[in-house]
């Protein structure tokens, strides 16, 4: 039987890669997202607000996700303004609604064929670590997302493993581009971020980190935050 996996924000930037990346391996993908429309590469998709919670528990009560990868998130820089409480439902609150609903799922605690396990990824940030003046609310909510995904993995079910990445500068993503559009305008010549070389992220480098762990089965990962960011100063 083929594995399912729903991929919220998929219908752009790391989501999108991540669906492309997942359908190639094999994946039965439904991509969700709040477009009403999307372009994707999934085999379904679904309108979704990760903010109303009704949502998010129809979504996840009614798919038996065997794997779900939260991609979500806004920044107050690049997306104009947002109030503290709207990043931190967006980029915390849903992300962890979804989780528990997902953890409640029967079939979760089953584990897969040949002993494999179902796997829940979050997209966090460096800057859950890095203090950035003009994203004081980015960096709130996601320290509290990959505390959250690390405190809640704590206690994974036989047959879970609950992880996430922690990217640096992810090029060519709504959010990187809203980022350089917001320094152009108010502080030009400040550079968006300060990794040394050319080691900044792709999407496509992030999909193939999340679902290579996925199909690889790295247990392990379980309670980890994955930091990729080309060791950013």
């Amino acid at each position: 039987m083929l594995q399912t996996m729903l991929v919220i924000g998929g219908a752009g930037g790391v989501g999108k890669a991540v669906v492309e990346r997942a359908r190639d391996c094999g994946l039965h993908v439904t991509a969700a997202d709040l477009q009403d429309q999307a372009d994707t590469d999934a085999q379904f998709y679904v309108q979704l607000d990760i903010i109303n919670g009704a949502a998010i528990s129809a979504v996840m009560k009614g798919g038996h996700w065997d794997h779900v990868v939260v991609a979500a998130g806004v920044n107050e820089a690049g997306l104009g303004r947002r109030s503290l409480a709207h990043l931190m439902e967006v980029n915390y609150l849903g992300p962890m609604d979804a989780l528990w609903h997902w953890a409640r799922q029967e079939r979760s605690y089953v584990p897969l064929d040949h002993g494999k396990t179902r796997h829940f990824v979050v997209v966090s940030s460096n800057s859950a670590h890095i203090p950035r003046s003009k994203s004081v609310g980015y960096c709130a909510s996601k320290a509290a997302l990959s505390m959250g995904v690390r405190a809640f993995a704590r206690n994974a079910n036989p047959g879970r493993t609950i992880w996430g990445v922690e990217p640096g500068w992810v090029s060519g993503t709504p959010m990187s581009d809203g980022v350089l559009e917001w320094l152009e305008r108010n502080d030009p010549g400040t550079p968006p971020h300060r990794i040394p070389g050319d080691r900044t992220l792709k999407p496509e480098d992030l999909a193939w980190v999340i679902v290579d762990g996925i199909l690889d089965d790295r247990q392990y990962y379980n309670g980890c935050m994955l930091r990729l960011d080309g060791g950013e100063i």
